[in-house]
């Protein structure tokens, strides 16, 4: 038995490089509950070999980045007020694959891309107060979708009737 404070740092290194528990277990060939339980504040030893299979685990080009990391950031691009134009123009990738990629279209996204959205800065550039504004609005929408709550409008028999 070895101290899990080493593996439990590589862990975290590995949680800011955007890899999820799944990703780590499965190329550590371990279970997730494996890696979650390292993760606990309580754990003090962890198997020389378990701590060995995580200590292997490094980022590889091989690895899809969640579309909905890149959303997100794309939402909070755009309330800074920055124009999904200006976001094309700095990175380099075409506004329908960014507006696509808000929408949630892809299933994947490449690596590089992934990388330049989640590189730019939107504090370099003046804010966009119509933009901001829209931005909200599909926020707002987005939040609302992620609930999965049923929207009902009361006709004028005061039922509620799915809208």
């Amino acid at each position: 038995m070895i101290s899990s404070l080493e593996v439990r740092a590589h862990i975290r290194e590995l949680f800011q490089q955007k890899m999820g528990v799944k990703l780590i277990a499965k190329q550590a060939g371990l279970d997730t509950s494996t890696v979650q339980y390292i993760m606990r504040d309580g754990v003090g030893a962890v198997r020389k070999q378990t701590a060995d299979k995580i200590l292997a685990v490094v980022m590889s080009d091989e690895w899809t980045p969640a579309v909905s990391v890149a959303q997100r950031k794309l939402f909070e691009v755009g309330l800074e007020g920055v124009a999904l134009t200006v976001v094309a123009k700095e990175t380099g990738l075409s506004i329908r694959n960014l507006s696509d990629i808000r929408r949630g279209l892809p299933s994947k996204i490449r690596r590089s891309t992934f990388d330049k959205i989640m590189a730019f800065d939107p504090k370099k550039f003046p804010r966009d107060k119509r933009v901001a504004n829209v931005t909200r609005q599909l926020k707002k929408r987005f939040d609302d979708e992620q609930q999965n709550t049923p929207k009902v409008r009361i006709n004028s028999k005061r039922h509620k009737v799915p809208v």
